[in-house]
């Protein structure tokens, strides 16, 4: 495997508000298993994650985490694509996934985040 692997399918730049995120994530990928990786940042439209495997690009995948919000946990859950992935100088691979299809009560908990509220 080259040590210069990127690949993106990102057609604009980001253009919604993004807040760092340190959290678990479960990625599960059509024909895998699920995937134990680590969020970088959360945004209303995807995430960045750390992985240690390299994900395919335009790879259709569902994701759960927890935000730990003032008000408790909320659980969020998405059905994504990877539109990035690349080496990532600490270790493994940093992907990007745009959500496709998200619960309103997921979305509610990602805007909660985002403003501070919750």
């Amino acid at each position: 495997m080259s040590d210069k692997v990127h690949a993106s399918l990102r057609a604009t730049p980001r253009i919604l508000p993004r807040v760092a995120l340190d959290c678990a994530v479960t990625l599960t990928v059509a024909g895998q298993s699920k995937l134990n990786c680590h969020s970088i940042d959360l945004s209303p439209g995807g995430i960045s994650l750390l992985t240690v495997n390299q994900l395919r690009l335009a790879q259709y995948c569902a994701l759960s985490f927890e935000l730990a919000l003032p008000d408790g946990p909320r659980l969020v859950e998405a059905m994504g694509q990877v539109i990035y992935c690349e080496r990532a100088p600490e270790r493994g691979f940093r992907s990007g996934v745009q959500f496709l299809h998200i619960e309103p009560s997921s979305m509610a908990a990602i805007s909660a985040l985002l403003t501070g509220a919750g």
